[in-house]
């Protein structure tokens, strides 16, 4: 067995944990699609996939607000327009 340095061995840790991961995501997702793949563009992916918007009034745990924060940013990453979620 070869002799790794820690950095080595943490880079295929996570190379590992990265397969990993990705095998996993095909294996769920794989079950959604009925084993087709549907290819649509961002105008119509950012039309479905609207900003959450929070009310003054909404009462949600740190856990939820950062889940909401998180799909609100990644609406960017896929190309959508950044939105302005205010307080209702």
């Amino acid at each position: 067995m070869r002799n790794l340095g820690k950095s080595a061995k943490r880079l295929n840790a996570r190379n590992l944990s990265n397969a990993c991961l990705i095998s996993i995501v095909a294996i769920v997702t794989s079950g959604c699609s009925g084993g087709s793949i549907a290819i649509i563009g961002t105008n119509e992916l950012c039309a479905d996939w609207r900003p959450i918007t929070v009310s003054k009034n909404d009462q949600l745990t740190e856990g939820t607000a950062t889940q909401i924060e998180a799909s609100n940013r990644t609406r960017e990453v896929w190309g959508c327009h950044a939105t302005e979620a205010q307080a209702g």
